[in-house]
């Protein structure tokens, strides 16, 4: 169904149905408000919004472009499932290169096996830009070797 009117994303205002007062709400649900908007007062920026695999709005804490970067190595033992990554709401990236020997899959839940998941074969890398939550990796046919960077 399309929007009864072209949003514009260079205002600060919120569309609604009954027009209401800003300075006369409580702080809380301005507050809510901004962080449904992404708008960053301080910065006078917009924050990085996303919807997780459920449908539910996270904004990012810090202005777009900024935050952490995690990186690290993870071993995968033969034929064992192996939590690669935890959930995290603040993570905007996440790039995972097998540099093993052998091809693994990952998954987003422990059901991750030989036949079920994604295929990262000896070599290659996988990014995701809308995933939150926590990976699981299977190594195949021997142990491997894992660079996952988040940020």
């Amino acid at each position: 169904m399309p929007l009864p009117f072209e949003p514009d994303f260079t205002s600060k205002d919120i569309a609604t149905d009954q027009p209401f007062d800003l300075p006369n709400i409580s702080d809380d649900l301005q507050q809510t408000l901004a962080h449904l908007i992404g708008y960053f007062e301080a910065g006078d920026v917009f924050k990085l919004l996303r919807a997780d695999n459920l449908g539910r709005l996270h904004v990012t804490f810090g202005a777009v472009g900024t935050g952490f970067a995690s990186h690290r190595q993870v071993s995968v033992a033969l034929q064992t499932v192996t939590k690669i990554l935890s959930e995290n709401l603040n993570r905007r990236e996440l790039v995972v290169q097998n540099v093993g020997s052998v091809g693994i899959r990952v998954n987003f839940t422990n059901a991750v096996s030989a036949s079920n998941g994604f295929l990262i074969e000896a070599g290659t890398t996988f990014t995701n830009d809308v995933y939150f939550g926590e990976l699981f990796a299977f190594a195949q046919s021997g142990s491997t070797t894992l660079e996952i960077l988040e940020f």
